[in-house]
């Protein structure tokens, strides 16, 4: 029986009824109905459970509150309760939830013509995709791994992706200071990893003094967290006239704050304001611009180098106090949000390119300015976009030209598809630099698992020509891999369809890694056995220079 249930038996049985502080003369001692709550769900509608004294009661932080609600007064007078934030509701947790024409978006059911789909995935800057309902919600953060990309894990304290870790990868994925624990970067895991009297934040991974804050939610009412000493404190006093602000300043009795008197525009103004106007900054390792300021709730965009594996910080240098009215987000080469949070974002290029940050922010007036730091990390090997195409299932198609930038990882394989014309030859090619380590290249038939022809030298170039009658009207599979298992690489792939006559139809599959005695138009005393049309799978690679088998 829970707590709600018991209560009210309890009040059953008294003649005199419930909660009067005394029984009737026939009903004898008060039942002590035990704890009325267990959990928020118990209580009514925005009060929290004390779960110490099992009892229901106002609300003294947000923290007490569910995600996306607020503990504040609804009305004046009243007792603080857990309100939504505009924008939320509890009205559904999934799209079959709400009526037909409605979709679900954050706990509100509103008309699917007010709400942006995400079939693909991809979502407007400042948003991301709700996997479950495929809708484009607010970006406040991540609340669970599912929040986060496979490399990471939700901080369930900063509400941030932390970078996933091992004992092996602790040394180039976590910060100074910071070790792996429980597969997450951390300054400790338990009280004995703290010095000076501290503790440790189990949650958020820190040594703290039992007192620190991550974010207005985790302080009582009405106390704010300061982002600059991560404690509870009073808020700013709001100004209410310009006296109290400095001289060049103004006071905005909308926000209580003091704002330039005129927003002046920076060094970079109008032309950075888009992606595709980005001002390109740098070169790395260490960034700095000045100087910079936002005006009206505009966007400013800088670009940068950045080369695959490549591990990065942004900083923008502002007003701790303003942190939260500011959005900064890492975009990779296509755009796409690679991280964000308000001033601080660590990310790592995927590829080499062209990146991009997006500082914005929601004040009308902010000065700011901007530093990038660029780690390059030569031991850490990325993969590439087509992951996992590690098997021949999994293989990624790929059509003349061919793939420029790939990857190859220690113990990686890379399947490719390619669909050859009829009448028509193949010439597939790996190139890469062989210093950084030696990759191969198969090709197999349609079945995955017939060999027709293999390139394993340790030239830059590994290249293996089909004639028609091999690949001409049919699926066949390119694999590369590395010489050995602790190969790592970037790569390009190179793929083209050739006339029968240049393929050298008549001569079976030719490898660059034979010799000269082993070309189309050699005579029958030079041929070798490998590279005969009629030769077997068994038989393809025989004549390797290099006597390397499949």
């Amino acid at each position: 029986m829970n707590g709600r249930a018991a209560f009210a038996v309890a009040c059953a049985l008294l003649a005199a009824g419930c909660g009067k502080g005394k029984a009737t003369p026939d009903a004898g001692p008060i039942v002590d109905a035990g704890p009325t709550c267990q959990s928020n769900a118990d209580c009514s509608a925005g009060q929290v459970c004390d779960t110490r004294s099992g009892t229901c009661g106002p609300c003294k932080s947000s923290g007490q509150c569910a995600l996306h609600q607020s503990c504040q007064a609804p009305s004046p007078n009243q007792p603080n309760a857990c309100v939504y934030q505009p924008g939320y509701g509890g009205d559904c947790t999934a799209n079959g939830d709400c009526q037909a024409g409605q979709l679900c978006r954050q706990g509100l059911c509103l008309p699917s013509n007010q709400v942006t789909t995400c079939p693909s995935g991809a979502c407007p800057s400042g948003q991301r995709c709700n996997a479950q309902n495929r809708v484009c919600e607010e970006n406040a953060g991540c609340f669970s791994d599912s929040d986060c990309d496979a490399t990471q894990l939700c901080n369930a304290a900063t509400h941030l992706c932390d970078p996933r870790c091992t004992a092996d990868t602790a040394d180039t994925v976590c910060q100074a200071g910071q070790r792996c624990v429980s597969g997450r970067c951390a300054q400790c895991g338990q009280d004995s990893d703290c010095m000076g009297g501290l503790t440790c934040d189990v949650v958020a991974g820190t040594c703290t003094n039992g007192n620190t804050c991550f974010s207005d939610r985790d302080c009582d009412v009405p106390l704010v967290c300061n982002p600059a000493t991560r404690q509870c404190t009073q808020a700013v006093p709001p100004c209410v006239s310009d006296e109290q602000c400095k001289v060049g300043f103004v006071c905005e009795l909308a926000s209580g704050r003091c704002l330039a008197a005129g927003c002046a525009p920076d060094a970079y103004e109008p032309g950075n304001h888009t992606l595709a106007g980005a001002a390109a900054i740098g070169p790395g390792p260490d960034i700095q611009v000045q100087d910079l300021t936002l005006c009206g709730g505009e966007s400013d965009y800088f670009s940068f180098a950045m080369l695959q594996g490549d591990l990065v910080q942004v900083v923008v240098q502002a007003d701790p106090l303003a942190a939260q009215t500011f959005d900064t987000a890492l975009l990779d080469p296509q755009g796409r949000v690679l991280a964000s949070s308000d001033l601080v974002v660590n990310g790592q290029a995927d590829a080499d390119g062209t990146f991009a940050v997006r500082i914005h922010s929601t004040d009308p007036e902010q000065p700011y300015g901007l530093r990038v730091s660029i780690d390059h990390t030569e031991g850490s090997c990325q993969n590439d976009a087509f992951e996992p195409n590690d098997t021949v299932v999994q293989a990624t198609h790929a059509a003349p030209p061919g793939l420029p930038t790939l990857a190859i990882c220690a113990g990686d394989h890379d399947w490719f598809s390619i669909d050859v014309p009829a009448g028509l030859g193949l010439s597939v090619s790996e190139t890469s630099d062989p210093t950084l380590g030696d990759l191969d290249l198969d090709v197999y038939a349609s079945d995955g698992t017939t060999l027709l022809g293999r390139s394993a030298t340790a030239r830059a170039a590994e290249t293996v020509t089909l004639g028609a009658a091999a690949a001409g009207g049919a699926r066949v599979y390119a694999r590369v891999q590395g010489g050995d298992v602790r190969a790592t690489n970037q790569y390009g792939l190179s793929v083209s369809y050739q006339l029968d006559a240049d393929a050298g139809a008549d001569a079976g599959p030719v490898d660059v890694g034979m010799d000269a005695g082993s070309s189309a138009d050699a005579g029958p005393d030079d041929v070798d056995a490998g590279s005969r049309a009629d030769a077997g799978p068994g038989d393809v690679d025989a004549g390797l220079d290099d006597g390397g088998g499949a």
